[in-house]
């Protein structure tokens, strides 16, 4: 979605999807833009990012993980992903996609390989990198 859509707040534990349901870092799910109010903002390629997790422990919005799509809940390495941003990534000091991350997505049943998604409703095909042992990002 783009700026000026609007954005869906899931505050409800029960709501969330059942692979993050239980980790209580997870404040809530902001769907269709950020929950800060900033749009989601360009990355490489000039693509919109897709997802990104408010880790940060000065972030007023610290727990909320923003998603482009509603779809997306249906994607649980995507939620595991931003799941282990809040679980490791709360310093600035901290590899945004470094070994500490890597670690504690795996531990709790994320992956650090690409992957493809196929969403058949929004005829998108989401292509997620995989992270090598320097954080470093790469695609099958």
């Amino acid at each position: 979605m783009s700026k000026g859509l609007s954005k869906v707040l899931i505050r409800d534990r029960n709501a969330f999807p059942k692979c993050i349901r239980f980790f209580s870092e997870v404040r809530g799910i902001c769907i269709g833009n950020c929950i800060a109010s900033r749009a989601l903002y360009k990355v490489a390629f000039g693509t919109e990012e897709v997802a990104h997790a408010h880790s940060m422990v000065y972030d007023k919005h610290n727990g909320w993980i923003c998603l482009r799509y509603k779809e997306q809940l249906n994607q649980p390495y995507l939620l595991l992903h931003e799941v282990a941003h809040l679980l490791v990534n709360k310093k600035e000091y901290i590899s945004i996609h470094g070994k500490k991350w890597r670690d504690k997505l795996i531990e709790i049943g994320g992956t650090v390989f690409p992957y493809t998604y196929f969403d058949f409703k929004l005829g998108i095909k989401f292509l997620y990198p995989g992270y090598d042992t320097r954080g470093c990002l790469y695609y099958s």
